[in-house]
């Protein structure tokens, strides 16, 4: 497993390690996450990131020097391409939901605007594929797989078998009993 996908994986965990569901904004997201998933909550990683005293810029991240010295290489990479997005209103990272499914998979979501914006961004950090059953694709490697609508983008961990029917799945249970309805 190579570092970019390492830090990948610890983004997941922080994210689901240090998320609290909050109820402003986040209806449109959690509308896509079924009633049935095992565990659910929301974060506003921006504000997260800033409270770490690490700040977005359109330049990337901005942070004081003994932050800098841990945050590095593909970490570093990636907090500063999301905060590139962030700033040019391609990604919304202020509203991002992460579920786990009660097979494992694991779901990141967050809205975007600007699908192709988000790809000339992403670079050489993603692997594009051909798109699949109506989602631009892009492998991340080690079981992610990145998948982009035209105003929504997931990263999906851990399914067993293809990742956009996975997310067809999940969207469908999502349609008949969003996690939005429940009490």
């Amino acid at each position: 497993m190579n570092l970019r996908h390492l830090s990948l994986l610890a983004l997941m965990a922080l994210l689901m390690g240090l998320a609290t569901v909050s109820c402003s904004r986040q209806g449109e997201l959690l509308d896509t996450v079924p009633a049935d998933v095992s565990a659910v909550a929301t974060v506003d990683f921006k504000k997260l990131c800033e409270a770490s005293g690490i700040t977005f810029t359109s330049e990337g991240i901005k942070a004081d020097d003994k932050i800098n010295g841990g945050v590095r290489g593909d970490l570093r990479e990636m907090l500063d391409r999301m905060a590139r997005l962030d700033s040019e209103g391609v990604a919304d990272f202020s509203r991002v939901a992460v579920a786990v499914a009660g097979d494992g998979a694991q779901y990141v979501t967050f809205a975007i605007s600007d699908y192709g914006k988000l790809k000339e961004q992403a670079g050489e950090w993603l692997e594009w594929q051909p798109d699949a059953d109506g989602y631009h694709v892009a492998d991340v490697g080690d079981g992610c797989t990145f998948l982009c609508s035209s105003s929504q983008a997931w990263l999906v961990n851990d399914v067993r078998g293809s990742a956009t029917k996975a997310l067809e799945g999940l969207l469908k249970r999502a349609g008949e009993m969003p996690v939005t309805k429940l009490d």
